[in-house]
């Protein structure tokens, strides 16, 4: 037995029991053993205390003789005592404990299992040593709500909520297999946007432990980008003096490049740890694997996957638990996004560089994917790997057409290939929308402008023997739904909707309640859509991932008849008219007294068409869609019946203030539009503030049109405002 001890009185003790004792400091240490010295390093809290862990495992690494194991004891900086002190504005620090004086290293559970896997090691035991309050916690039932001093945490489970009684963690490691992947050469292609850049670099210098290369290739920057990228030494730089478009300056990176393999990143990109790793075990894990992408919060199709995360400081941490939890799951696919694209050398001495006819850029990736497919290639999603993706932050910043690019991209691909599909991966209509920014402009202008097949075509399906298969698309009629903090309402709702239609949708915009829980139990398919302070825009999310013919929405508060439900049925599976986009139905709303019901009328089954969508903040409309294409719709006798809203004035009052703020922001947006001014002067009615009401309603006539749908009624609650002021004779005068 060896001990290391940089203290001279510690060194003096141990020397009586050990058989060697180095009286030194061990990250000092690099040359004092030879390679496979030991059976077994023990760091019993050691690591805490060093300048740089990693590079000290890094070295016990080597001094291990093969089988031999690293045993570690690492204290729990996420213990309650040192949040509740943290929150009380407290760090301070110790003789001994969870805040030694000493440390220069803070780690949680998830903190320690990255320090391992990027220093090479593999966790063959993790244990758990319980601090103060554990066992009382335990005999409680292990709940998840915790109260920490004045405040209440809920942690998302009990094994999460145990980490705050943890007051340290035991593991025993093994040395993990160290594939000779080779050197990777990024490329990444910049067009301004340097912020962007240099949180990309800074994300690959930090999480990135295999060779790699870094290839900047720039399309005439005219900021900060290029003499900031200049002053970097690890970076080879291309300057171009104009924009040449992403696959011309893509493939210049691609020139340059030394690497075994090669990997296209945007700048606009964030990387996590672990993620080369994981995308170069996907690549070499079979001979035919010649392409591999990760998963991503904003990217179209299969790679999209839900985040949970709200800020950057958060998305390491959910990265590394969501790799941990899809550890060496592969999914093969025909379409990768080039937002991040790994491939071999091969593919790409077998289909040459990316097609330099797309210019600025957008689909020059489905077709590279394409060619690489027709020469035998498969590509494949590490869904193990996780990149963060901003998303069209180059676009944004360009005075390109985007949308007209997208159109004449998509001619120059349909008339390669000589046919009429994107080859968009099956069963995902569009990406999760969850982004970690506070402007909602940040979200993904780019996904919204793409014309997606509205209903996909085929589906994906799991056999009994656990394949996926695809399956012609045969439903007739999605569920279409928006839900927060439903849980009262939201099981009648579904309940009577399920056995109408072939598919149930729901967009969760942040329910805290177990309203999502509920969904899922019902059958429905959950996404998760942050609230952007627009009904229209929450809508239409649903409408992009309904895979019927027909979408019929309705409200979390509505419950459908069984007699409705069947004519509803009727009429999805019905032929109809290719004019006919939409039909008219009611929704019966209760008054508070119990022979009181008001009718509205809504255009609630629609054709599933990428180019019919809601607009409007509140009080969303599909009509002006369904004008806009040229069809027309008729009027049923179906109806829902919407009775979860609440009539307290406490209730009124908080709607109208939530109201009255979305139509501002939508008047802001449309000055003088004859719906907006409308609905404000209905909302200034309903709360008995008829002045208002009568202002914008006389505003809202002046700018209409006489066949305008809204105006009958407009007419009608004006002069119910002039009679509630009194007015009789203008009330007259409106009425003739």
């Amino acid at each position: 037995v060896t001990g290391v001890e940089r203290d001279p009185e510690s060194a003096r003790i141990a020397r009586r029991r050990l058989d060697h004792v180095v009286e030194a400091n061990l990250e000092e240490l690099e040359h004092q053993f030879p390679d496979a010295a030991f059976d077994c390093v023990i760091c019993a809290d050691v690591l805490e205390h060093l300048r740089d862990p990693a590079a000290v495992l890094k070295q016990i690494r080597r001094w291990l003789r093969p089988g031999g194991a690293l045993v570690t004891s690492i204290p729990n900086v996420r213990n309650h005592t040192v949040v509740r002190s943290l929150l009380a504005g407290n760090w301070t620090y110790e003789t001994a404990g969870l805040l030694d004086e000493d440390h220069s290293r803070f780690f949680t559970r998830r903190e320690i299992e990255k320090l391992l896997f990027r220093t090479g090691f593999s966790i063959d035991e993790m244990q758990m040593v319980g601090g103060p309050g554990y066992e009382e916690w335990s005999q409680q039932g292990s709940p998840k709500t915790l109260q920490i001093g004045p405040f209440q945490l809920t942690a998302a489970s009990s094994s999460e909520a145990a980490e705050f009684f943890a007051y340290q963690y035991l593991t025993r490691a093994l040395p993990a297999s160290d594939p000779a992947f080779g050197l990777t050469s990024i490329v990444l292609v910049t067009y301004g946007q340097w912020q962007h850049t240099k949180a990309c670099l800074d994300s690959i210098r930090l999480r990135t432990d295999e060779p790699y290369e870094l290839i900047v290739v720039d399309n005439g920057s005219t900021d900060a980008t290029v003499p900031m990228l200049r002053s970097a030494a690890d970076i080879t730089l291309i300057e171009n003096p104009e924009n040449r478009g992403f696959p011309a300056a893509a493939n210049q990176g691609i020139q340059a490049a030394r690497g075994d393999q090669i990997l296209l990143l945007n700048n606009d990109t964030i990387v996590t740890s672990g993620w080369l790793h994981r995308l170069l075990s996907a690549l070499h894990a079979a001979p035919q694997v010649g392409l591999v992408g990760p998963v991503s919060n904003n990217v179209s199709g299969e790679q999209c996957v839900p985040v949970t995360y709200d800020d950057l400081a958060q998305l390491d941490g959910f990265a590394w638990d969501w790799g941990r939890d899809h550890q060496a799951q592969r999914l093969a696919t025909d379409r990768l996004v080039g937002f991040c694209l790994l491939f071999k050398r091969d593919v790409l001495q077998a289909i040459g560089h990316l097609d330099e006819r797309f210019g600025i850029g957008n689909f020059e990736d489905d077709d590279f994917c394409r060619r690489a497919a027709e020469a035998g290639f498969k590509a494949v999603i590490a869904q193990d790997a996780f990149v963060h993706h901003v998303g069209s932050a180059t676009f944004r910043s360009s005075d390109v057409d985007f949308s007209g690019l997208l159109q004449e991209n998509h001619r120059i691909y349909h008339e390669k290939w000589g046919d009429h599909q994107r080859p968009e991966p099956i069963g995902r209509s569009q990406p999760e929308m969850a982004l970690p920014f506070d402007d909602p402009e940040d979200y993904t202008d780019v996904m919204e402008a793409i014309p997606w097949d509205r209903p996909p075509k085929f589906l994906m399906e799991e056999t009994k023997a656990g394949w996926l298969q695809l399956q012609p698309n045969d439903l007739a009629v999605s569920g279409c739904l928006i839900v927060r903090d439903n849980a009262d309402t939201i099981r009648p709702c579904l309940e009577s909707l399920r056995p109408w239609v072939d598919e149930i949708v729901v967009i969760d915009t942040g329910s805290t309640d177990n309203t999502p829980q509920i969904c899922e139990e019902l059958g429905a398919r959950v996404f998760h859509w942050p609230w952007r302070d627009s009904f229209a825009a929450a809508r239409n999310q649903s409408l992009r991932r309904a895979r019927g013919r027909w979408i019929f929405w309705m409200d979390s508060d509505d419950t459908l008849p069984e007699a409705c439900g069947q004519q509803l049925r009727e009429l999805a599976t019905s032929e109809h008219p290719d004019d006919l986009l939409g039909f008219v139905m009611q929704v019966h709303c209760p008054g508070s007294r119990s022979h009181e019901t008001t009718a509205v009328d809504h255009v609630k089954l629609i054709r599933n068409r990428p180019d019919l969508e809601f607009e409007f903040r509140i009080h969303e409309q599909i009509l002006p869609a369904i004008r806009r294409a040229g069809g027309r719709v008729e009027w049923t006798d179906v109806y829902v019946i919407h009775s979860g809203s609440k009539h307290s004035q406490e209730a009124r009052k908080k709607k109208h203030t939530r109201d009255f703020r979305l139509l501002h922001m939508e008047l802001a947006e449309r000055p003088d539009h004859p719906f907006v001014l409308f609905n404000l002067g209905m909302t200034h009615a309903d709360a008995d503030q008829h002045q208002q009401a009568v202002h914008y309603f006389e505003r809202c006539l002046q700018v209409s049109e006489p066949t305008e749908s809204h105006v009958r009624k407009a007419y009608a609650l004006l002069v119910g405002s002039l009679v509630q002021l009194h007015r009789q004779q203008d009330a007259v005068k409106q009425c003739q």
